[in-house]
């Protein structure tokens, strides 16, 4: 087995609660973890409330960008299918 690094934070659009928590993640966690963001259909931008939550809690998100989930990505994650919008993890 494995050792966890990347932390998935998957959704459909990934451009709030998904950004917000992985860039906490990243200033949180613990070194060699990192969190790996994507979604089905990713939104055209960062939506400003979490740009304005994680500014506000001094947390640069000057390098959030919006990735669509492809299989690469998932591999990376160890997901083994991708059904409908929600991603089949195996940890």
């Amino acid at each position: 087995m494995h050792a966890l690094t990347n932390a998935p934070f998957i959704c459909i659009a990934n451009c709030g609660r998904t950004q917000m928590a992985g860039v906490i993640f990243n200033h949180m966690a613990p070194e060699g973890m990192k969190a790996i963001g994507a979604g089905n259909n990713p939104a055209r931008k960062v939506r400003p409330f979490a740009l304005a939550v994680l500014n506000e809690a001094g947390i640069d998100a000057s390098t959030l960008r919006l990735k669509l989930l492809t299989r690469e990505i998932a591999q990376t994650l160890w997901v083994d299918k991708i059904q409908s919008s929600v991603p089949v993890l195996r940890v």
